[in-house]
């Protein structure tokens, strides 16, 4: 038996069998694939998710669902129940991808606002998520305002394009030298797949993981860091 790192909330052994189901990513081979992750991405949150156990996920910018669809079939079968709760400005394409897992709608919860508005109601009402994965507006004043938004939120945080846009490049520099926070960058390699049957030589979005020091969840992120850190390149303190 595999045995993933697991939240305080969620103990479970998982075989090797069931953790490869739980990061098949073979049903976006239908996906109505807009502005978002690419394929890599998805494996890589998917990965996260499976050493952190969220039950409640938060989304900052949906686009064409996808990633929300993914977030919550990842997070559904490693921590029953699991909730996934998106927010975009315009949710007009927001559930064009629903009919890629049935019943998955059960585990979203689309927000059509505006972040600046709606995370600070979510803080208000004492909300708390076990990850918050930031994709919104790109740049940096935007981001900063949707990373500050979400601090009161959450411990655990992964941020998108952080390779790709010099505003988020820069963001990414101030929480690390803040030193209250474990950052670790992802980059995906030269001829990565971006979409089923689709590569892409020159393009790299990037990841960004980032958890609070003080946050006992960072154990399982900092463990595999040590153990594989040859596979993390850009990591740091």
């Amino acid at each position: 038996m595999m045995v993933v790192p697991s939240s305080p909330h969620a103990a479970k052994e998982l075989s090797d069998g069931e953790v490869e189901q739980a990061l098949d990513f073979g049903f976006l081979a239908n996906a109505n694939w807009g502005w978002g992750c690419f394929l890599e991405d998805y494996a890589l949150l998917a990965g996260v998710l499976s050493m952190l156990r969220p039950k409640k996920v938060l989304e900052v910018g949906t686009n064409s669902g996808v990633g929300a669809v993914v977030l919550a079939k990842a997070a559904s079968f490693l921590s029953e129940p699991a909730h996934v709760t998106t927010v975009d400005i315009d949710q007009s394409k927001g559930r064009s991808n629903l009919h890629l897992i049935d019943g998955i709608e059960e585990r979203i919860t689309f927000v059509e606002a505006d972040s600046n508005v709606f995370l600070p109601q979510l803080a208000a009402r004492g909300e708390w998520f076990d990850f918050v994965f930031i994709d919104g507006a790109h740049d940096y004043e935007q981001a900063l305002r949707d990373w500050r938004n979400c601090l009161g939120l959450s411990d655990t945080f992964a941020f998108h394009d952080t390779t790709q846009f010099t505003g988020l490049q820069q963001l990414m520099r101030e929480i690390r030298f803040t030193n209250d926070f474990d950052v670790f960058q992802f980059v995906s390699p030269p001829g990565h797949r971006i979409k089923p049957n689709i590569k892409q030589e020159h393009f790299c979005t990037g990841i960004t993981l980032v958890q609070k020091k003080t946050n006992l969840w960072g154990l399982p992120l900092r463990a595999h860091r040590d153990h594989c850190g040859e596979l993390l390149p850009g990591h740091a303190d």
